[in-house]
């Protein structure tokens, strides 16, 4: 089965062309399709740098017991 692959976008003739096939299935991978499915698929492609995202933990703050109360930051009890 021929394959063709392109590094940038189609022409107008190679869109008509693969229109014109009729029935048969054509899938058109463009130079910019090409590169997120290399990134995706780890193909021809290293991490440089990993990003960790976090997200807050609810669940840690309903028990006030896990917070560790430094001497300092101490409620201050103030009276008149």
């Amino acid at each position: 089965m021929p394959r063709s692959l392109a590094t940038s976008s189609f022409s107008r003739d190679a869109l008509d062309y693969v229109r014109g096939l009729g029935n048969m299935r054509a899938i058109r991978i463009d130079g910019t399709m090409l590169l997120g499915l290399m990134i995706d698929q780890d193909v021809g492609v290293r991490a440089e740098r990993t990003l960790t995202l976090k997200r807050l933990n609810i669940d840690y703050f309903e028990d006030a017991e896990h917070f560790p109360i430094h001497p300092l930051h101490r409620p201050v009890k103030h009276t008149i």
